[in-house]
This record gives structure tokens, C-alpha cells and sequence, in this order.
């Protein structure tokens, strides 16, 4: 369905229950990079319940976006 050309990052995923750190470029951020760090530090997501009924919720959200963005 895809063919994308260029290699796969290496560094994709968590390792020792931590992404990749992020690097210097404007749309990247990470709840985990340096809380001083503003250009690039975002806090992380809350809920509060059930996580799996906020799971749910989350995927509903995602899923309207990529709705939302097929039409443009």
C-alpha cells in the first residue's frame, strides 16, 4: 500500500521505558525532555477513571482527527 523510500530509524520506540530523546526542530516534543526545556517539553496527557475506558476515549479522538484531515 506504501513504498516509502529511506531507511527505518534505529532509534523508534521505547528502550528502558523511554523514547528517544528529542532533537533540535520545532515540532518536536516530549513529556520526557527537560521540564526546562521549553521549546520541546510538553506535559503529559491526564486522565482520570479507567484507563482502559481512556484508552477508548483517546482512540475515538485519533480516529475523528484522521477523519477530519482526509478531507482537507
Amino acid at each position: 500500500m506504501f513504498k516509502f523510500s529511506g531507511k527505518r530509524p534505529a532509534n523508534l520506540g521505547a528502550k528502558n521505558g523511554k523514547l528517544a530523546p528529542v532533537v533540535n526542530k520545532p515540532n518536536n516534543v516530549s513529556s520526557q525532555a527537560d521540564t526546562n526545556d521549553r521549546a520541546h517539553y510538553v506535559a503529559p496527557l491526564k486522565f482520570a477513571g479507567d484507563a482502559a475506558e481512556a484508552f477508548q476515549r483517546l482512540v475515538k479522538l485519533v480516529q475523528a482527527s484522521v477523519v477530519s484531515t482526509k478531507s482537507l
